[in-house]
């Protein structure tokens, strides 16, 4: 087996880091929508949120979340 010389290996590194560190930020984002998911389900199901009076609220909120 032949080992990559370095600049093929830099080569990969510079498409494939990218891919990646789009992969950890797609992860990272579904672990908050989880979250948001388990604290918000509860909420709606008791009925301590009404939906009808959040769509605008939960916009902003989204886009709060994305700042961090």
């Amino acid at each position: 087996i032949m080992l990559s010389d370095a600049l093929t290996a830099n080569k990969y590194e510079n498409i494939a880091k990218p891919i990646f560190d789009t992969i950890k930020g797609f992860r990272n984002q579904n672990q908050l929508l989880k979250e948001a998911r388990d604290i918000l389900l509860p909420r709606l199901m008791t009925g301590m949120i009404d939906p009808d009076k959040i769509s605008g609220q939960v916009v902003e909120e989204i886009n709060i979340y994305e700042e961090l």
